[in-house]
């Protein structure tokens, strides 16, 4: 089954005076184009078509799929979205304005290449890919597949293998008695379109002169009319591969344009790490279950349980490293490591299951008290933001201090005071309760917690959230060595969010 991964970010696309069609227009007399951001370290962009932005928010390994124009000349260009030094979002060119006369009968594709960070010459800076392509139908019983290499933390040659699925048994033959379908090198154009017939295949990709493969994909269906651009880009996600495949389909395969998708290696699995902020907990451990498999007939005995460790021995304040684990459904609780096989463990978490994602990683946070009556335990599952950005500093504020009450956040310039007339940056924000990773201008911060309404710190840390860093400052409790303890005064645990 293939893995192609349908989470898009679509935006509707719509502007006046640049003579746009329908979108499925087959017409002979028009032309199309489309866009794809394939910069790892690159914020959301902006495509701008003749001034006017036709894609918003254009995150990495994502672009609108094709729309048909009017043919004549116009203008591309690509602008990023960050935050300024007063937190207000602000668009800065990226790539320079491109020139392109679309002529009717062709398609377009424009790919952001190379990293933000590189310096202006570099080999891997910043610039557009311009591909064209004429208008043709697939023909029937085929699928057709062009592949692109923009992946700028790979050699600059690739061979890509594309393999029929054999009848089972039998197993996927060596790479070594096989050919590459394209050998492809960064940032060039590449060769024309090629047609296959229809079947179930697995993509391989392979360094040259090599039998080993740097990633292969699951099986991929190439069903009739199937006409897709195959990216080869820096893979973000978990896992040993070095690169994704960001693909992009023609919409004259499935008459309507559907954007990007992505296609993982076969061995890419989910990531999660504890974090232990439950000041009153006993050590635990963490544990999870996956789903009950039935029994193969005839026994009707059912397998053992497929069971996860994720931590054990975890005290108060400490945090896991990352834990690879099949991606699945999983019933998450913790338990005393002094009584593990207790029947009634300390926590699950609500509700259950929990869904650990393809390439994701997360954290659970073990959040509340554990020896009041009833139980406050409140623990959150949350996804990691791990893409490193250029010109952006990441942050998640997490409120795990049950003596706190709710609190405002301010998260200010090192060396600003908090004076009468600064507004907080978080207000009233609850105990248990975790925001997404914000985003900051690329500089030193000073994030101090105060009781809702007041000015008076509770705690605060230092954040160095220059740029490409992603952090969680989490307030908690002093710890509370028995029951009657107040857990004051609070302080900050700090998490470098890149470093496990």
């Amino acid at each position: 089954m293939s893995v192609l991964l349908r989470t898009l970010r679509l935006a509707v696309l719509v502007a006046c005076g640049l003579g746009l069609a329908s979108c499925g227009s087959e017409a002979d007399n028009k032309g199309s184009f489309r866009m794809i951001q394939a910069s790892p370290d690159l914020a959301p962009v902006n495509f701008l078509v003749n001034g006017v932005a036709l894609g918003s928010a254009i995150d990495y390994k994502s672009g609108p799929g094709f729309l048909s124009v009017t043919p004549k000349t116009y203008t591309f260009a690509v602008e990023s979205i960050l935050p300024d030094e007063d937190g207000q979002v602000v668009t800065e060119p990226v790539i320079a304005p491109v020139a392109q006369a679309i002529a009717a009968g062709r398609e377009y594709t424009l790919i952001t290449l190379g990293k933000a960070s590189a310096a202006t010459g570099a080999p891997e800076a910043l610039r557009p890919l311009v591909i064209e392509n004429e208008v043709e139908v697939v023909p029937v019983g085929n699928a057709r597949l062009q592949f692109v290499h923009a992946a700028t933390d790979v050699p600059a040659v690739v061979d890509i293998y594309l393999t029929a699925v054999p009848v089972a048994p039998a197993g996927l033959p060596e790479l070594s008695t096989q050919t590459p379908i394209a050998q492809v090198t960064y940032g060039a154009q590449p060769a024309a379109r090629q047609l296959l017939q229809t079947g179930t295949y697995v993509i391989r990709v392979a360094l040259p002169g090599s039998t080993v493969p740097v990633f292969q994909s699951n099986n991929v269906g190439l069903d009739n009319g199937t006409d897709l651009l195959i990216v080869a880009v820096d893979n973000n996600l978990v896992g040993p591969a070095p690169i994704s495949l960001a693909i992009s389909s023609g919409f004259r395969g499935f008459f309507a344009p559907v954007g990007t998708a992505e296609l993982l290696d076969k061995d890419t699995l989910s990531n999660l790490r504890v974090v232990q902020v439950s000041p009153d907990a006993p050590v635990m451990n963490i544990l999870g279950t996956r789903p009950q498999e039935p029994a193969i007939p005839p026994s009707t005995v059912l397998p053992p349980l497929r069971e996860v460790t994720f931590a054990n021995g975890l005290n108060y304040l400490d945090a896991t490293n990352y834990v690879a684990v099949i991606p699945d459904t999983y019933s998450l609780r913790g338990v005393r490591t002094a009584d593990p096989t207790a029947t009634t463990p300390l926590f699950t978490v609500f509700p259950t299951p929990t869904a650990l994602a393809l390439g994701q990683r997360s954290t659970l946070f073990v959040i509340g008290l554990a020896l009041t009556t009833p139980s406050t335990f409140a623990p959150l599952v949350r996804p990691d933001e791990i893409r490193s950005v250029f010109q952006e500093g990441k942050l998640r504020i997490v409120d795990a201090s049950p003596s706190s009450g709710v609190v405002d956040v301010y998260i200010l310039k090192a060396g600003t005071p908090i004076t009468e007339d600064v507004r907080p940056t978080l207000q009233n924000l609850s105990p248990g309760v975790a925001t997404t990773h914000l985003v900051f201008f690329p500089q030193d911060y000073r994030v101090t917690f105060t009781m809702a309404g007041s000015k008076t710190e509770l705690a605060a840390v230092n954040v160095a959230a220059t740029s490409g860093t992603v952090h969680t400052a989490i307030l908690v409790d002093a710890i509370r060595p028995d029951a009657t303890s107040p857990g004051t005064p609070p302080a900050v645990l700090l998490l470098n969010d890149l470093a496990s």
